[in-house]
């Protein structure tokens, strides 16, 4: 079973088991946010990091705010700390998320502050139908888009998506062919082979 790797490892224990798990449940699939998700996070801290520089420059230059030499050296040294942390903290989160598809259900793990995850999961006999979609055309042509997992009326809660998923789409098709065998013929679903990262054509 291959786990494409977007920007670093997870410990190897990771990839054969996680917090939660059942006697004798397997991994069919390990879903990761693929490197988008974290280089657009970057961009999103630099984005608004430059923002307030530009707005900072602007105040000084117009006369709006007037700072010391050595204070005015401390707000742009306190900018920079700031967005960096801020990134450190969006890499601490974004290495914690993943997913996991199973031969009984799908759990996800979502990275909320460091050392803590949130986690979310949903029987196959819970799910209702299952949805992709990449939300522009350059993460489309990427292969880079949205898993959403949609459970039926008697499971409270709202739907589990994961974003960022590489091969989304078909990984969307694998997730209907579990559910749908499941349904109709859930004894096979111990020999339901695991999804492999690849063309058609090139998988098994």
């Amino acid at each position: 079973m291959q786990f494409p790797n977007p920007l670093r490892s997870l410990p190897e224990e990771a990839y054969s088991s996680f917090p939660g798990q059942q006697e004798d449940e397997r991994i069919l699939y390990l879903v990761r946010p693929s490197w988008t998700r974290e280089v657009i996070g970057y961009l999103k801290v630099i984005v608004v990091a430059s923002v307030v520089a530009a707005g900072l420059w602007y105040l000084l230059q117009r006369g709006f705010l007037v700072l010391t030499e050595e204070r005015e050296m401390q707000a742009w040294i306190g900018i920079g700390l700031l967005g960096t942390l801020v990134m450190l903290w969006y890499r601490q989160i974004s290495e914690h998320s993943r997913a996991y598809i199973t031969d009984r259900r799908f759990v996800r793990f979502e990275g909320a502050i460091p050392d803590w995850q949130s986690q979310r999961a949903l029987f196959w006999s819970d799910v209702v139908k299952t949805r992709t979609f990449a939300p522009n055309f350059l993460l489309r042509m990427l292969k880079i888009g949205t898993l959403e997992l949609i459970p039926n009326f008697a499971v409270e809660g709202q739907n589990i998506a994961v974003h960022h998923a590489y091969m989304y789409g078909d990984l969307g098709n694998y997730l209907d062919k579990v559910v749908f065998t499941f349904r109709t013929k859930p004894q096979e679903i111990v020999a339901l082979r695991g999804f492999v990262p690849k063309p058609k054509g090139q998988r098994y």
